[in-house]
């Protein structure tokens, strides 16, 4: 698939977001794996997404993470379906990122279903006694590069003030140490 059926596709199914999410998250995450974006106009996938996708980065990141476990723990679309339509879309992302292996759908929809989606979520330092602090000076380009690849893992920047910057860091680290 090359670069303008892509974005036919992925705009299409945008269009259609409310019944379409599983298969728009998996078709983000072989858009992403399956181009090389750098040998494009674009210059990369975060490029691509700017201009070509109408979400945030943040959005864009949710996706493709839960198109990869879904392709990971090898569930059909019709299992995500049946999942989506029992526990709505936002458990069922959370619920991919809680398992390490494929479950039966009965077995997911039953442990997840009664997740609190509003209960809020913090990093525990307690458990990361030997914390490092970073300060650091990059090139505006490498700089960049970096506040694309933060931001699409969920740092906010408002106004200069940057926050979630070490949550994002942390998911970049792993995101790179998993690949």
């Amino acid at each position: 698939m090359n670069v303008e059926q892509t974005s036919i596709l992925l705009k299409g199914l945008i269009s259609t977001i409310d019944t379409t999410k599983p298969m728009l998250a998996i078709e983000l995450y072989y858009a992403k794996k399956n181009i090389i974006w750098q040998d494009t106009e674009y210059g990369n996938w975060v490029g691509y997404c700017n201009v070509e996708i109408p979400l945030s980065q943040t959005t864009i990141y949710k996706y493709l993470k839960t198109g990869e476990l879904i392709t990971k723990y090898e569930y059909s679309l019709d299992a995500i379906g049946e999942m989506v339509k029992a526990i709505g879309w936002a458990r069922t992302q959370l619920g991919l990122t809680k398992i390490d292996s494929h479950m039966p759908v009965d077995v997911f929809i039953t442990m997840f279903k009664d997740v609190n989606l509003n209960q809020r979520v913090t990093y525990d330092t307690s458990t990361d006694s030997h914390l490092t602090q970073f300060s650091f000076e990059l090139p505006e380009h490498a700089a960049s590069i970096l506040t694309g690849e933060l931001m699409a893992r969920g740092m906010r920047d408002s106004n200069g003030y940057r926050t979630n910057a070490s949550e994002a860091m942390r998911l970049l680290i792993k995101d790179l140490m998993g690949k």
